[in-house]
């Protein structure tokens, strides 16, 4: 992974493990999280991330996911074709203490 020079103030990555590697990339930099970059993950499967963060992320139903999932797959072997669309499966926000709190400019 190659991060630019100019950093954004926040990154939301595609799961928990890229997060992990990217703090890791940001501290070799001698960057703080989150108080240089805050930095969000996805899919719960980091709770602690280095020494003293525990990551900010989403969590999504698994349960839900798969049996979503395995329905498709089923009808798509039968032969009637997948969903169109987008399925929607809700989750929740797990906070942790990588993401900075910003304040609004009036």
């Amino acid at each position: 992974m190659s991060l630019p020079e100019e950093l954004p103030t926040a990154f939301v990555c595609n799961c928990d493990r890229s997060a992990r590697l990217l703090i890791e990339q940001l501290a070799r930099r001698r960057l703080r999280v989150p108080e240089d970059v805050s930095v969000a993950g996805f899919d719960h499967s980091y709770v602690s991330v280095a020494e003293g963060l525990t990551m900010t992320t989403y969590e999504c139903d698994e349960r839900t996911l798969a049996r979503e999932g395995l329905k498709t797959l089923l009808k798509r072997m039968e032969g009637k074709g997948g969903p169109a669309g987008i399925r929607i499966i809700e989750g929740e926000l797990v906070e942790g203490n990588t993401v900075a709190t910003l304040e609004r400019q009036p």
